[in-house]
């Protein structure tokens, strides 16, 4: 298998090739990876002195460097994302909850098992009745708990190994980049 210096490719296999290793951040020491060192420097970890490491890819997708007019920006070796969220009440799309009542009177003082109804001193009626009405706030209680919901696509596992030795990558020309 004919390969780059530092390049990444998805395996299939649970064994990885000659000269291949998986990309699970793993600390290397700089004196026995030198040429990948060169090439990788510190953009995934390491103290660069003694230590780098490799690009940690398990639970991740991989996104191109760089930024679409006017979007995010990712820059190489930056983690995003994550893999559960808990909405706030800014983010939830605009909906409607609906409330039954009744219209027997009502003689009950504690909700448990109840509904708003007329009552004896007509307290939730408004005095022009229509079919819409509108509470106050405090008359709806908070639903949800807030916990983490999945952010997570549909998925696939397999391996990404990083080639350990191969051919040096070429230096772009004096410019680009």
């Amino acid at each position: 298998m004919e390969q780059v210096l530092g390049e990444i490719r998805l395996w299939s296999g649970s064994l990885t090739p000659k000269n291949w290793m998986l990309c699970h951040g793993q600390e290397l020491p700089i004196f026995s990876f030198q040429a990948l060192y060169s090439v990788l420097g510190t953009t995934f970890g390491g103290d660069g002195k003694h230590t780098f490491k490799l690009p940690d890819l398990r639970g991740r997708t991989p996104v191109s460097t760089g930024a679409n007019a006017g979007e995010k920006e990712f820059s190489l070796g930056e983690y995003y994302g994550q893999e559960g969220v808990s909405l706030t009440e800014a983010e939830m799309p605009k909906h409607t909850h609906t409330m039954y009542v009744s219209d027997s009177e009502s003689t009950i003082s504690t909700p448990k098992g109840a509904a708003f109804g007329v009552g004896a001193n007509n307290g939730y009626r408004p005095s022009n009745a229509q079919n819409d009405v509108t509470l106050g706030a405090e008359s709806v209680s908070t639903a949800g708990v807030g916990d983490i919901h999945n952010n997570m696509m549909p998925s696939l596992g397999l391996n990404f190994i990083i080639a350990t030795e191969g051919t040096y990558p070429p230096r772009p020309p004096e410019g680009d980049s």
